[in-house]
């Protein structure tokens, strides 16, 4: 704890350059997404639980991942909108872990969308064997690690975190997180290594799971329409999410590790834009008619601009660009933060059809019309 009598404030240096204009901008976007965020994915989590016939496994992830990004941006957005409305840019210590834990345990999206994966390839590729795979004591087990398992990330990055002192005072983001925190202690260990070591293989092996499930699912929707049906209202939603995700960690992997190129990365997108484009040309040969297809394209035009947006941020990480002005750098860092959380309920409220039907109903009901 020797860090906390080193310095009892950090200084945010995000928004030094920023102008009162493009505070008040930004401020009143911030507070909009707030608030969508909170009604958005409490809306889907209140559908999912007081609606007995979506209790499945499905949607119990999704519920999941709802309460996940609320605790992520929870633990962002209502000091943000301090930095923004004030001309205080300082934090303290304590607050400044706390905001560690939120953003850390907010990676759990990403162990989330892992599962949610293997789950779709289960109803997918083995559906007559779904039920029995995916049984309660199995989904109850597998919510427990997606809950466990950044709790563990996060109290192991807080407390390396704490570790040694600090010999700096200056985050350069417009929130707090453990590599930011590392960065700023006057030494490295080995514990810090193993540590992160450990989280780069982890995220390696759900990649894997990930790419698999996918690509099994790929190819039994070259062989079946009803395959085909399926990936398209509970798979496509899915990877717009695994997207939204895999951007914040591929910055914050290439924060730590200091990857010289991005071929890494590229390789992977390369992989899914390969997929995408073989799922195109399928659909267009098979008896699929063309307003489905057409309405498939929307979420993959979202998918790309995510990536687009998750890789400038991450080429402003490496390579320090200064083309960029300091407000736009700092909206690319904030993305993982603040556009998934909105994004997701939208997307799987309109693509997942009984969560869809649900909403109808409930805006057509004579309480609503009577308003």
């Amino acid at each position: 704890m020797d860090n906390i009598s080193s310095y009892h404030f950090l200084t945010v240096t995000a928004l030094n350059e920023w102008d009162w204009t493009s505070r008040i901008i930004f401020f009143s976007f911030a507070l909009l997404a707030y608030l969508l965020t909170i009604v958005l994915n409490a809306a889907l989590i209140m559908i999912i639980a007081f609606e007995k016939a979506l209790h499945e496994p499905m949607y119990i992830f999704l519920c999941n991942l709802c309460v996940n990004d609320l605790c992520g941006t929870t633990g962002f957005y209502p000091r943000a909108l301090v930095y923004l409305l004030t001309e205080t840019n300082r934090i303290s210590f304590e607050e400044c872990i706390v905001q560690c834990l939120a953003v850390v345990y907010s990676v759990g999206e990403f162990t989330n969308l892992s599962v949610m994966a293997v789950d779709r390839y289960i109803a997918i590729c083995q559906p007559l064997r779904y039920h029995s795979i995916m049984s309660p004591f199995t989904a109850l087990s597998l919510v427990t690690f997606i809950w466990i398992f950044p709790f563990f990330i996060g109290v192991m990055a807080v407390s390396l975190a704490l570790k040694h002192p600090l010999c700096r005072h200056d985050i350069n983001k417009l929130f707090c997180e453990h590599l930011s925190l590392l960065n700023l202690a006057c030494k490295q260990d080995i514990f810090q290594g193993i540590f992160n070591g450990f989280i780069y293989i982890s995220m390696a092996v759900f990649f894997v799971f990930v790419l698999i499930s996918y690509l099994k699912i790929i190819l039994a929707c070259r062989k079946s329409k009803v395959n085909r049906e399926k990936f398209y209202s509970t798979c496509v939603p899915h990877l717009i999410s695994f997207l939204n995700t895999t951007c914040g960690l591929s910055d914050s992997l290439l924060t730590r590790f200091k990857v010289e190129t991005l071929s890494n990365i590229a390789v992977f997108f390369v992989f899914v834009l390969m997929s995408y484009l073989k799922i195109i040309l399928a659909c267009r040969k098979s008896k699929v008619n063309r307003e489905k297809f057409y309405s498939t394209c929307v979420p993959h035009l979202i998918s790309f601009m995510i990536t687009t947006c998750g890789l400038s941020d991450s080429l402003l990480t490496r390579f320090k660009a200064e083309t960029l002005s300091n407000i736009a750098s700092t909206f690319l860092s904030v993305i993982i933060l603040t556009f998934p959380p909105v994004v997701n309920p939208v997307i799987y409220g309109i693509k997942l059809g009984p969560i869809r039907a649900k909403i109808l109903y409930i805006f057509k009901s004579p309480r609503i019309n009577n308003l």
